[in-house]
């Protein structure tokens, strides 16, 4: 059967007559009725019953008509699809992200973009996550990465998507020579008395009080950073241990130990993006791409 005459069927079936379906696909009423004719010949089945009030679709025409329909979205899936990747061979891909998750998994994801995406370009603004929130809400980035604690959970607001990536746990760091240094592994709660390396932020002083438990309240560190990069100087000079995400370890010192934290609060990385916003494809792939890798955490087995 001929998809143009298919498609005429359609017309006729979604405007109720001969006359209108004519008006509609630009034909003249008789034009629209030899196609119909030619349509049942190669069909071998009456498609139209004739009617005082139009025509009708017999059980024969409804069938060709749903399978055109059928034809009609696959088409136009195909037509996006091709302007997608039109789309996909320039632009611009926007992204808000942070140290720690710029210098530890960000890499192997812009790696994979750019294998879907060798044309497109991508910016980044690195910044807190506040900084990046109030990119996202302004469209100045398209996907923002974020950060949160398991007792201090982003809330996403009504125009916010907030999709869990990953668990980035916290780790010990301390000095090749610490008593901590050969074992592994190590509860944080109980280590009150020791000299600790924080940075002078309010989420990083409440991390450690967390982790120390009801001790915690009564420490106070001998050195407050602005990162994590001075906090591993201090580590390695013997000044006191740290308490801190692992993604935040991926360029270590050589005189710096990481030790597991055992009970320590987990961080996540999280990214957003607006709800309701119309994603650019550049966008779009890089969200499925992170959707992706998001499904393969969460499938992982807990060590």
């Amino acid at each position: 059967m001929s998809m143009k005459r298919m498609m005429v069927l359609v017309g006729v079936a979604r405007s109720g007559s001969l006359s209108a379906a004519a008006r509609a696909l630009h034909y003249t009423p008789s034009a629209i009725s030899q196609q119909i004719a030619l349509l049942e010949s190669e069909a071998g089945h009456a498609l139209v019953r004739r009617t005082a009030r139009g025509v009708q679709l017999t059980d024969a025409g409804r069938i060709v008509v749903r399978h055109a329909e059928r034809i009609e979205r696959m088409q136009e899936a195909a037509h996006r699809e091709l302007g997608e990747l039109d789309a996909l061979s320039t632009g611009l891909l926007r992204l808000g992200t942070f140290p720690s998750l710029t210098q530890s998994l960000l890499p192997a994801v812009l790696r994979d973009f750019r294998a879907k995406a060798p044309n497109v370009g991508v910016s980044l603004v690195s910044g807190t996550r506040d900084d990046q929130r109030m990119r996202l809400e302004s469209g100045e980035v398209e996907i923002a990465f974020l950060w949160d604690y398991s007792y201090s959970p982003v809330i996403a607001t009504a125009d916010e998507e907030v999709v869990p990536l990953v668990d980035d746990p916290c780790v010990l760091l301390v000095p090749a020579t610490h008593w901590l240094s050969g074992a592994g592994a190590s509860p944080v709660e109980g280590l009150s008395e020791e000299e600790w390396i924080t940075r002078r932020t309010v989420a990083d002083r409440d991390l450690l009080r967390r982790a120390l438990g009801p001790s915690g309240r009564e420490v106070r560190p001998v050195f407050e950073g602005n990162s994590y990069e001075e906090m591993q100087a201090m580590v390695e000079a013997g000044i006191g241990i740290a308490l801190v995400p692992k993604s935040a370890t991926v360029l270590l010192r050589p005189g710096v130990i990481v030790v597991e934290a055992s009970g320590a609060p987990v961080r996540r990385f999280l990214f957003a993006r607006r709800r309701h916003a119309r994603m650019s494809a550049a966008a779009a792939v890089m969200n499925a791409l992170l959707r992706s890798r998001a499904a393969a955490n969460r499938r992982q087995p807990a060590e």
